[in-house]
């Protein structure tokens, strides 16, 4: 299926990119030029406009400053030294403007209670890299670590969780990858003492758009649904899910059960 939010974050990566690549080889033969105004338009992942537009757009007076805006210092950027040599704070620039193409939310969830068709969880909060998500998620413990990946969690990283336990992952892209969403619990047995956990919606944002998925703390089984309130068809991706086959940017809704 055609997701229109994966296809947008994609071209404003490359174009962001490509411009960064640009200002590198400028940079080292002393030609950084361009007219003001300059604009720039970013992508926003988590809330989109009602006329459908999923971009915010800023003016600029110097090419400077719409780089900083996106994470390159110009400063930075130094002439190629010997031959082979690349441009200084190149790499870690291109790094930086792949973490703004990425938000990474946390929501609270409580385990659902008898009778009760979905369980309460709050408003999704937000996080520009998932170290800092990761840190909100489990009371301060598994985030302390700020080159943290959204592919490189596991059950030990989790085991000195405090105040709060996480009881899966999404991630917008296959393989543990992109954007993510993370859902935690102030009930520190997760799923493993039996209890279960409902979502019948997804957060602002995250409808039909989850590629790969895990689940912590006993929750043996992460069942995503293509439609909202556990209808049509369903993938339990059991622990982990690297791929989401036929369910791929469909989940609409979720459960977690021991």
């Amino acid at each position: 299926m055609f997701n229109r939010k994966k296809v947008l974050l994609t071209f404003a990566l490359v174009v962001v990119l490509l411009i960064s690549t640009v200002v590198a080889i400028s940079a080292a033969t002393g030609a950084v030029a361009m007219s003001p105004p300059i604009t720039v338009v970013e992508l926003q992942p988590d809330d989109v406009d009602p006329d459908g537009s999923l971009t915010e757009t800023y003016t600029f007076e110097t090419f400077e400053q719409a780089l900083a805006h996106v994470g390159v210092n110009l400063s930075e950027l130094q002439p190629a030294g010997e031959e082979g040599a690349t441009t200084p704070a190149l790499a870690s620039s291109g790094n930086a403007i792949l973490a703004r193409t990425e938000r990474h939310c946390v929501v609270w969830i409580e385990p659902l209670q008898p009778g009760a068709q979905r369980s309460v969880q709050s408003e999704p909060e937000c996080y520009d890299t998932f170290a800092g998500a990761l840190e909100a998620a489990t009371g301060g413990s598994a985030g302390s670590d700020s080159t943290i990946r959204p592919n490189q969690v596991s059950e030990s990283l989790l085991a000195t969780s405090q105040g709060s336990v996480v009881i899966g992952i999404d991630y917008a892209n296959a393989n543990f990858g992109g954007s993510s969403i993370t859902w935690t619990t102030e009930h520190m047995a997760g799923c493993s003492d039996g209890s279960s956990y409902s979502a019948s919606g997804m957060p602002s944002g995250w409808n039909d758009v989850v590629s790969s998925a895990k689940s912590f703390t006993g929750c043996n089984h992460y069942y995503h649904y293509e439609h909202t309130n556990f209808g049509g068809a369903v993938l339990d991706c059991g622990g982990s899910c690297a791929t989401m086959g036929a369910m791929d940017n469909q989940t609409s809704s979720e459960r977690w059960t021991q």
